[in-house]
């Protein structure tokens, strides 16, 4: 059996951390395919490890420790041994740049030893703090701490970084980048500039990857039940092909088939995966 558990992070740091999960198996391993989402993680590897690879391509490779799960670009698997814990640290999208001062683009698709980018010795107490926690309770009390001190501070969270990707999801993914500067009143190159720095995808990739995860989650959300036809209208596909070809593109698989294999959650596990993203 695998747990997924969510917790709130202290209140003054609701505009940087999404929230804190929590991934436990039991004496049954589990493989996840991960749908790009547009935000950024933080791990760590409480007990056991898990192995990760980028689409179906690429080999596995093993990560124990505390690392950073950067932007997507495409389905992104990850595979947990039995009797393995793993806690997630979700970010707003605008919030580690200020945090890492690592250009974004660089941690994209894969999963980076947070003691080789900067606050090396603060990562390896948090992670060995973290292991040596008696339970979640102490866990979250303890990321609080640490991220009170180093994000709770006049950091700068680019203010057209954060109104661009607020921008982007009110409108479901569904924005031209020309909108978008237009709005900002900003260079084209200095939006792909920003963007590729502080976020690590095109403000482009970025709209289309958050257009299809909207598209999932209206998907799987059992209060809508919708026909495929009309989740994509919604979303301002010009038909039914174009959203088929966007969706595989990102997902790695057809609506079809995602939505057959997602069902298999129970209804309780499936109404905590749904609370992952604030997009309106």
């Amino acid at each position: 059996m695998t747990k997924f558990s969510r917790f709130s992070p202290n209140n003054q740091l609701k505009g940087y951390i999404h929230g804190y999960w929590l991934l436990q198996t039991s004496n049954v391993p589990k493989q996840i395919e991960l749908v790009p989402d547009g935000y950024p993680e933080i791990l760590f590897v409480r007990q056991g490890a898990l192995w990760y690879r980028l689409g179906n391509s690429t080999t596995w490779q093993r990560f124990s420790g505390c690392g950073m799960l950067g932007q997507l670009g495409g389905q992104f698997q990850i595979y947990i041994p039995a009797y393995s814990e793993i806690l997630f640290v979700k970010f707003h999208p605008w919030a580690v740049y200020p945090l890492l001062r690592t250009p974004m683009h660089l941690l994209n698709n894969g999963i980076v030893e947070l003691a080789g980018l900067g606050l090396k010795q603060e990562w390896k107490n948090l992670s060995y703090s973290l292991t040596c926690a008696e339970n979640i309770r102490v866990c979250c009390k303890l990321l609080n701490r640490f991220f009170l001190e180093y994000l709770n501070t006049p950091h700068s969270v680019s203010p057209l970084l954060h109104f661009s990707v607020q921008t982007i999801f009110h409108s479901g993914g569904v924005v031209s980048l020309d909108q978008l500067k237009g709005q900002l009143n900003v260079s084209h190159r200095y939006l792909q500039r920003l963007f590729k720095q502080r976020l690590g995808l095109s403000p482009k990739h970025y709209a289309r990857i958050i257009r299809v995860k909207k598209a999932s989650i209206n998907m799987l959300n059992p209060d809508r039940n919708q026909p495929l036809v009309q989740i994509a209208a919604e979303l301002n596909y010009f038909d039914q092909s174009h959203f088929l070809k966007d969706f595989k593109s990102i997902v790695g698989k057809s609506p079809t088939t995602f939505l057959r294999q997602e069902r298999e959650f129970s209804p309780e596990a499936l109404a905590i995966y749904l609370q992952q993203w604030v997009y309106s």
